[in-house]
């Protein structure tokens, strides 16, 4: 049995024979009992603060953002401070947010203080079906036998993302309207924060070189090895994916409100009421004649 110290499971410096952390235990006891406690808590939030105002639920995804926040700064201080020599290329590494989970999350982070609805919307989008991935078929944090740091955060900002992403929709952040005082303010402002994920996602693979996959579309991925299909075929069925699904929060939103959009047309105009014209009558005092 290996003993840890404060420091090694800071630096997640895993104690096996060959220094690598092992495989992560998926659907074990840990891995079902975060996934219920983070349902249960997406529930509780959405149940207590339904009939609250903004002023009440805003701090939620204020506080939210901020736990984010601290994993983040937390992991990067960490990986600044191992004794890896620090280059350009490392910094980039370590600094730059990587894979599309860490884009979410920096997403739910700048949330609040953008504070629009598109990008709410993307946001929200973007870290369901991270999270749906994660939850499905976890590659890190849920280890049998080691919990360090590294696993922490997996874990922990995979929750906070979860909660914050759906939190955003239920606690009424968010509006997946196509037409928005015009259709660029709907539809068209959620499409611009997508193609800037997927143009940021090109940067990173070629300009930066920091990452080779962010976003799950590079050929070989692991997707496309467990489809077993070519990548011209896995892009196809990729494209057709994302569309349906980002199409899906548009279409959702539309059922969901379409009877009260139909109550407000159809509502009769209340007439206005006429003001009450006021006279002004002036009496002129008679003189008393002259005797």
């Amino acid at each position: 049995m290996f003993l840890l110290s404060i420091t090694d499971w800071i630096y997640s410096r895993y104690p096996t024979e060959t220094g690598e952390p092992t495989k992560a235990a998926a659907w074990g006891p840990l891995h079902i009992i975060t996934l219920l406690l983070t349902i249960g808590i997406i529930i509780g939030i959405a149940l207590l603060l339904r009939k609250k105002s903004m002023k009440v639920k805003k701090p939620i995804i204020i506080a939210l953002s901020a736990c984010l926040l601290f994993f983040e700064i937390a992991r990067r201080v960490i990986n600044l401070t191992n004794g890896n020599t620090i280059t350009l290329d490392y910094a980039l590494w370590v600094l730059v947010p990587r894979p599309w989970c860490a884009i979410s999350v920096w997403c739910v982070i700048l949330a609040p203080l953008v504070n629009k609805k598109f990008f709410y919307n993307v946001t929200a989008m973007c870290g369901i079906i991270n999270c749906v991935i994660f939850f499905a078929s976890p590659e890190v944090g849920f280890r049998p036998d080691y919990i360090l740091f590294e696993d922490v955060y997996s874990i922990a900002t995979h929750v906070l993302l979860f909660i914050s992403s759906i939190s955003i929709i239920t606690l009424g952040f968010s509006e997946f309207k196509f037409y928005r005082e015009s259709y660029f303010n709907g539809f068209g402002k959620d499409l611009l924060m997508i193609v800037g994920i997927f143009v940021y996602a090109f940067i990173e693979i070629y300009l930066l070189k920091i990452e080779k996959d962010p976003l799950y579309f590079m050929e070989n991925n692991g997707v496309q090895k467990v489809l077993g299909i070519e990548w011209g075929e896995y892009l196809v069925l990729y494209t057709v994916f994302l569309v349906v699904y980002f199409g899906c929060f548009y279409f959702i939103y539309y059922l969901a409100t379409r009877n009260k959009e139909e109550e407000i047309i159809k509502a009769p105009k209340r007439e206005k009421k006429k003001k009450k014209e006021f006279v002004k009558v002036t009496y002129k005092k008679n003189k008393a004649p002259l005797k």
